[in-house]
C-alpha cells in the first residue's frame, strides 16, 4: 500500500470513529436532557440495534453487488449527516426520535465493517498493515470523548453537533480522496437468496458468528450497566470517565498487534478471547472496589483486540470473495447489534428482579457457551 494511501484510510478510520465519539457517544443523554423518558430511550435503543443488524445485509449487499467500498460508504455518510442533524434539532419529539435514532443505526453502524473491508482490500489482507491503522482511532476515541464532554458540560450540547460534523466532514474528504475497490473479483450483479444462504452455511463462518453471538451477549448488558455498577461500588462519573479511558487504551496494543496475535492458531485465538470475556464477567462479579472493575474492563477489552482481529480473518479466509463485504457487515453486526438487541430483551428485567448480581451470573453462564464452542472447534479440527 502507498503511504499516501495509508495515510488516507488512518485519516478514514480516526475521523469516522471520533465522530461516534463527538456525537453519537452522547445523543443518549441529549435525548434524556430533551425529556425523553428511561423507558422510550430503552425501546429506541433496542431498535436502533435491530436497524444496525439489518443495515449490515443491505450495505454489505449493496458493497458487494455494485463492487464498490468508496460510493456505498459516501452515501452512507450523506445519510448519517442529514439524520444527525434530523435527530439534534427534533430531539424533543419522541414520535420523530423513534424514525431518526433507528435509521441512524441502520446507516451509521454499516459504515465501520464496510470501510474495515475496504481497508482490508486495499493492502491485500495484510493484518500489520490493518492493525497499525486500526488501532489509531482506538486510541484517539477515549480522548475526543473525554474533550467533547467537558465541552458540553461547559458550553452546552451544541458542541456535539459542531465536533461531528467537524469529523464527517473529515471522513468524507478522506473517501473522496482514497481509491475504490478496484479489481473486485467480480462484476457487479444481484446478491440473491442462494447467495446468502451460501455464507450461512459455511462451516467456519457459523462457528465464529455462533461466538461472536454469545460473546456479545454475555459482555452487551454488562457495558450498559457499568455506571450503574460503579455507582453502587460508591464510583463516580469521573471513574465512569476512567473506566472508559481504561477500556479504550487496552485495545490499542491488542489491535495493533493483529499480525502478531495472528500467528496463534485459529482455535487459541477462540479459546484466549472466549476466556478473557469469562475473566471479565467474573471480575465485575466479585468486585468489592472500582479498581477491580478497571481489571475487569482490562480483560474485556484484550478479548475484543482478540476477536477483532481473529473476525476480521476468519471471514476473510472462509467466505467467497464476491461475498466478504456482506461478511464483514454481517460478522460485526451479530457481535454488536443483534446480541446486544437479544440481551436488552432480558438483562433489564433479570437485573430488576435478581439484581445486578443476578444478571451477571447469568452473563458468566452465558459467556460459558463460547468457551465450550471453542474447546469443541479444537476437538473438530483434531481429529480432522
Amino acid at each position: 500500500m502507498k503511504k499516501e494511501h495509508a495515510a488516507g484510510f488512518a485519516v478514514l478510520e480516526i475521523s469516522y470513529w471520533c465522530f461516534h465519539a463527538a456525537f453519537g457517544g452522547f445523543i443518549s443523554a441529549y435525548l434524556l436532557e430533551n425529556g425523553m423518558s428511561s423507558a422510550v430511550l430503552s425501546w429506541i435503543s433496542s431498535a436502533y440495534l435491530l436497524c444496525s443488524f439489518a443495515g449490515s445485509f443491505v450495505f454489505g449487499g449493496l458493497c458487494d453487488r455494485l463492487q464498490t467500498n468508496r460510493k456505498v460508504f459516501l452515501a452512507g455518510a450523506v445519510l448519517s449527516a442529514a439524520l444527525a442533524c434530523g435527530i439534534f434539532f427534533g430531539a424533543g419529539s419522541a414520535l420523530a426520535m423513534a424514525a431518526l435514532y433507528p435509521l441512524f443505526g441502520f446507516v451509521s453502524q454499516p459504515m465501520g465493517s464496510n470501510m474495515d473491508a475496504w481497508l482490508l482490500h486495499a493492502c491485500k489482507n495484510d493484518m500489520r498493515i490493518y492493525g497499525k491503522i486500526r488501532a489509531m482511532p482506538s486510541f484517539l476515541y477515549s480522548f475526543v470523548a473525554m474533550l467533547f464532554g467537558r465541552l458540553i458540560a461547559q458550553f452546552g450540547y451544541h458542541c456535539m453537533l459542531a465536533g461531528g460534523g467537524f469529523f464527517l466532514a473529515l471522513t468524507v474528504a478522506a473517501a473522496v480522496y482514497l481509491p475504490d475497490t478496484a479489481g473486485m473479483e467480480r462484476k457487479p450483479r444481484s446478491i440473491r437468496a442462494a447467495d446468502v444462504r451460501s455464507l450461512l452455511s459455511a462451516p467456519e463462518y457459523k462457528t465464529l458468528l455462533l461466538l461472536l453471538f454469545f460473546i456479545g451477549c454475555s459482555s452487551a448488558p454488562m457495558k450498559s450497566l457499568k455506571a450503574v455498577i460503579i455507582e453502587n461500588l460508591g464510583g463516580t462519573v469521573a471513574d465512569i470517565g476512567v473506566d472508559s479511558f481504561v477500556g479504550a487504551m487496552t485495545q490499542v496494543p491488542f489491535i495493533l498487534l493483529s499480525g502478531t496475535i495472528l500467528r496463534l492458531g485459529r482455535r487459541t485465538r477462540y479459546i484466549l478471547m472466549s476466556a478473557l470475556t469469562v475473566a471479565s464477567l467474573l471480575l465485575t462479579l466479585g468486585a468489592g472496589s472500582v479498581g477491580m472493575i478497571f481489571v475487569g474492563s482490562f480483560f474485556s477489552n484484550a478479548a475484543y483486540g482478540v476477536l477483532l482481529a481473529t473476525m476480521r480473518e476468519a471471514t476473510e479466509n472462509s467466505v467467497r470473495a464476491e461475498l466478504r463485504n456482506l461478511g464483514h457487515n454481517l460478522s460485526e453486526a451479530v457481535y454488536s447489534s443483534f446480541s446486544g438487541a437479544v440481551c436488552l430483551t432480558y438483562a433489564g428485567v433479570v437485573a430488576e428482579r435478581a439484581g445486578v448480581s443476578g444478571m451477571l451470573i447469568l452473563c458468566a453462564a452465558l459467556s460459558l457457551v463460547p468457551v465450550a464452542v471453542s474447546l469443541a472447534y479444537g476437538r473438530r479440527k483434531k481429529a480432522a
